[in-house]
């Protein structure tokens, strides 16, 4: 079925709701009003009502039909109640905190329908105020509020007095006077106390004997009572820990009293200017049956996150991460910083002027923990605390309990000692004097260098802030060294360049072993690459020959295989093959090096960027037998595996298995975690470009993704692995589940370095409709490469190509792949090569009319390309047999669809068996594409009926690709159409 009638409706929330309904409904691929009914249990003409009669539908019907179409119901439920809201009244369903959504309820629950005091306690800037303003927003309840100040100690009843005000305000005193009246006549008298509108003349406020206060208890009791009878009424006291003693005994007697009434109170915990009277008066409450607590917790990263997007904040990077490590996911923390969010940038003065109150009045011995604590900016033992600060163990617990007491400090669950608060450390870093803080950094790192369990970065950091750059250096080349183990590759690169940065001019070496100056170069290089920093790594190339100036023979191979690859990417493969013969030379007048097999594997990867695919897999042959020859297992293993590609893309699937197979039998699994994720990227590749199901795709991929995560590894051969498993999603209709793993890591602007997430967000976000984000993020990513060449070539420009096919713009296609095409078809394994000639075929067709000189030049160079496609392959025979079957129909029948549809000769069946082609294949948008195809060929040959069938069946594979449903949608409204304006 095509879309359903809407209700005409004023703008505004009702109107929003069914606007989001009926997009729900063509996303979910018009199901009919009796598929909807079948599944959620209620008639069709319910169903019928709910998208098209004026009046609001039942929350209950509406989320059934929500769930029926795939849709969020929290969204939906949040549009319903917006409609559901009375005239001119604001809605306030959606909390503007972040997190806290079980707390939320309990409060609105509890104002509600509660009865008894409900505590909500946290530490100071915990967001207590936040919530239950939130909270008491949106009740079916008046929410009477009072406040208590540090002065309400002094001022007997104040939050009372404030509840009562608010309620005499809300109406110009009606409710109260007529509650009044209905309570004994001393009622008006007790209460002038607090009111002096209740009585002519009234007496200061005092609290007076038991017997008065007793008196006035009861009365204000009465009046709660009494105005609850005539209206739902909450009461809301904030700040109960600065409450006097009255309020405290009132609120403990309205829990003794028979009446139901909710009271909500916030209580700071863990401040020292609390009186006694009011701790124990809160353990006692805390004991009664009507008293419940919520306790409010730091917000989690995600909850700080969310936080922060409500303040306003572009969330870029790993912000929001940055930004909780450092307030501990305190709310009011977070606020105040949400202005200074440059991690150099000075903590705001509110902020300021909290954190260094924590510290008035101290011992100097006390601040010598203090000080030691926020620069070591962790948790410290007591050993070394008195190491560190010169203190005797007596006098450092003394001292230690001291700041415990002032929640300066806290004791971790291993018995060690931190900061109360991240941002402590930066106050007491920021009260530092001159000098004092690399005495401190010369303890420490004394100290903490001498443990057996010593952690070199750290203990170089500390001789870096104690400016001793003689000891520092041996620390951040054994720091570098253990990131290097942990493949902390971003980690290992900042180590090497600041030993570099400091490397004394007098030394050969440094380190234990040591290392030399060039081959700290090589290695911070390397680690810059695979943790995805070309551009630094391509400058320190550049720098290379003046920074190192001579080096021996084998050091000078190794930065010409470097420059290969950097030069090779940015100025083109020729450029790239004609240094890397250089490099490879100078290996061959060396013993053999296991730098020859990287070398020649450089050569490989620059010969496919020129086509070149023949040669390109003899070398990955020749790279396996040098790894052979120099014995290291991880290098042979990478070679095998390119081996093994290029017989999969050459369509000898089964060979390639084994030859994987092979080369994961060289390293024991799990001890090459590198070589486990590189393997991976090979084989899921090949799988892909044979026509696998997507289930295969993930089980080949599962196994890198789980080793990256383990080892915490962010290369651009995780990107890869990812990308395939995204890519098989797609392929069978899955968008949803493949940009779980791509939103979030995308967001932001693009990052050439990590290309391959962002053309797969260009892919998605097209597929869900954003199609001019699409288009943008991928000219974007066109014009950062600019003239560096692109892995994979063909496949990225063919994505590219299509996101500018579904944004209308087919000659944009045509003119990006058709000189691809020329310059890589004749040395390209078919198999790469089919997947871009189809998307240029459709361009072509779209771009032009089959009759015109365009279109016939478009037509006769397609044809011409397809020929000249390799049938031999490097002496063996090759052709679509050797491709599974399924996949070698779909491609050719898709081809000769595309073909006849650009020479004007397309035809329904020629177009139904290329559908039903990738059906078999599980391939539900590349079907529903040809069948729209077929159902547009049936109409120009006046075959409506078969056009409408071929819709609904291509409909229902379009889930999830929006502009595909779309055009699908249009199609079938233009025959609606032409069937109400032909004569019956």
């Amino acid at each position: 079925m095509s879309a359903l009638p809407r209700p005409d409706l004023p703008s505004g929330a009702h109107r929003d709701l069914v606007a989001a309904l009926h997009d729900l409904h063509h996303r979910a691929g018009w199901p009919s009003l009796r598929t909807l009914a079948a599944e959620t249990g209620v008639s069709h003409t319910t169903v019928s009502k709910v998208f098209s009669a004026p009046i609001l539908p039942r929350w209950g019907t509406l989320e059934l039909l929500v769930e029926a179409m795939d849709g969020d119901t929290t969204a939906f439920h949040a549009l319903w109640l917006s409609a559901s809201a009375p005239a001119g009244h604001a809605s306030h369903h959606e909390p503007r905190i972040a997190g806290r959504r079980t707390e939320l309820a309990a409060v609105h629950r509890h104002l509600e329908a509660g009865n008894g005091l409900l505590l909500v306690t946290g530490e100071a800037g915990m967001g207590k105020t936040a919530l239950v303003e939130s909270a008491s927003a949106d009740v079916d309840c008046f929410v009477a509020r009072g406040h208590c100040l540090p002065l309400s100690t002094e001022v007997p009843m104040l939050p009372i007095v404030d509840a009562l005000r608010c309620i005499l305000d809300s109406d110009d005193g009606r409710w109260l006077d007529e509650a009044v009246a209905g309570c004994p006549g001393y009622v008006g008298s007790a209460l002038a106390e607090l009111l002096p509108k209740l009585a002519a003349a009234a007496e200061p406020i005092r609290q007076r004997d038991t017997t008065g206060r007793q008196r006035l208890f009861v009365s204000i009791a009465s009046l709660l009572r009494s105005l609850a009878s005539s209206h739902p009424l909450g009461l809301l006291v904030e700040d109960l820990h600065w409450a006097d003693t009255g309020t405290l005994d009132l609120l403990e007697h309205l829990l003794t009293t028979p009446q139901r009434l909710a009271v909500v109170g916030t209580w700071r915990v863990e401040d020292v200017t609390t009186d006694a009277g009011h701790v124990e008066w809160f353990a006692r409450m805390t004991r009664l049956s009507k008293v419940r607590q919520i306790e409010l917790l730091p917000l989690s990263e995600g909850e700080t996150r969310e936080q922060l997007s409500l303040l306003g904040v572009d969330l870029r990077d790993d912000l929001a991460a940055r930004v909780h490590s450092r307030t501990g996911g305190q709310p009011l923390f977070t606020e105040q910083l949400a202005a200074h969010l440059e991690d150099d940038a000075p903590l705001p003065r509110l902020l300021r002027d909290l954190l260094d109150q924590r510290f008035a009045g101290i011992s100097q011995a006390a601040w010598s923990i203090t000080r030691a604590l926020g620069v070591a900016d962790r948790s410290l033992t007591a050993d070394v605390l008195v190491a560190v600060t010169g203190l005797p163990h007596e006098r450092l617990v003394g001292e230690l309990h001291e700041l415990h007491g002032r929640r300066l400090v806290r004791t971790t669950r291993l018995g060690a000692a931190e900061l109360a608060h991240p941002l402590l450390a930066e106050a007491t870093r920021r009260r530092l004097v001159a000098g004092e803080a690399r005495q401190v950094h010369r303890a420490l790192a004394g100290v903490l260098g001498a443990e057996p369990d010593a952690s070199p970065a750290e203990v170089a950091t500390h001789w870096e802030g104690a400016a001793e750059p003689g000891r520092e250096i041996a620390w951040r080349i054994a720091a570098a060294r253990s990131s290097a183990e942990r493949y902390a590759v971003a980690g290992e690169a900042e180590q090497w360049l600041r030993a570099l940065q400091i490397w004394p001019s007098d030394r050969a070496t440094a380190g234990t072993p040591p290392v030399t100056r060039a081959e700290a170069y090589l290695a911070a290089m390397d680690a810059l690459r695979v943790s995805l920093q070309f551009d630094r790594a391509a400058q320190m190339s550049d720098e290379s020959g003046d920074r190192l100036g001579a080096v021996d023979p084998l050091t000078r191979a190794h930065l010409l295989r470097r420059a290969a690859d950097y030069r090779g990417q940015r100025e083109g493969p020729e450029v790239g093959l004609a240094v890397i013969e250089e490099a490879i030379a100078a290996y061959e007048a060396l013993p053999v090096d296991v730098g020859m097999v990287h070398a020649l594997l450089r050569k490989e990867a620059l010969l496919q960027a020129t086509g070149r695919y023949v040669e390109a897999g003899d070398v990955a042959r020749l790279a396996a037998r040098v790894g052979e020859r120099v014995g290291d297992a991880r290098a042979q293993r990478t070679a095998l595996s390119w081996v093994a590609w290029h017989e999969g893309v050459e369509g000898f699937q089964e060979q390639a298995m084994r030859t994987m197979r092979r080369a994961a039998s060289l390293v024991p699994a799990g001890s090459d975690p590198e070589g486990d994720i590189r393997q991976a990227v090979l084989l899921t590749d090949v799988l892909l470009q044979t026509g696998s199901s997507a289930d295969d795709v993930e089980l080949a991929g599962r196994p890198a993704l789980e080793v990256a995560e383990r080892w915490k590894i962010e290369s651009y051969h995780v990107l890869l692995v990812r990308s395939n498993v995204v890519r098989a999603r797609i392929r069978q209709g899955r968008v949803a589940e493949a940009a779980s793993l791509v939103d979030l890591a995308s967001e932001g602007p693009v990052d050439i370095d990590r290309w391959p997430l962002h053309l797969d967000r260009a892919m998605l976000d097209c597929l869900r409709g954003h199609v001019d984000l699409a288009r943008a993020r991928a000219t974007s990513l066109m014009d950062g490469f600019g003239d560096r060449v692109v892995g994979d070539d063909l496949e990225f420009l063919s994505d590219v190509a299509t996101v500018h096919l579904w944004s209308g713009e087919p000659d944009k296609a045509v003119a990006m792949l058709l000189p691809a095409l020329d310059a890589m078809v004749e040395g390209t394994p078919a198999n790469l090569t089919r997947p871009a000639l189809l998307v240029a075929a459709r361009g072509a067709a779209e771009a032009t009319a089959p009759e015109s000189p365009l279109g016939r030049h478009y037509l006769d160079t397609l044809v011409t390309l397809a020929a000249r496609l390799p049938t031999d392959q490097g002496g063996r025979e090759r052709g679509d047999r050797r491709i599974p079957a399924a996949y070698a129909r779909a491609l050719s029948a898709q081809w000769t669809a595309e073909i006849a549809r650009l020479s004007g000769a397309g035809t329904v069946a020629r177009w139904v068996a290329s559908g039903d082609a990738w059906d078999a294949l599980s391939r539900p948008h590349d079907a529903a594409y040809c069948w729209w195809q077929a159902a547009q060929v049936a109409l120009q040959e006046g075959q409506g009926t078969v056009a409408t069938k071929l819709l609904k069946r291509a409909a229902r594979d379009a889930r999830e690709h929006v502009p595909l449903l779309d055009a699908i949608t249009k199609t079938a409204a233009g025959i609606a159409q032409e069937s109400l304006n032909s004569p019956e």
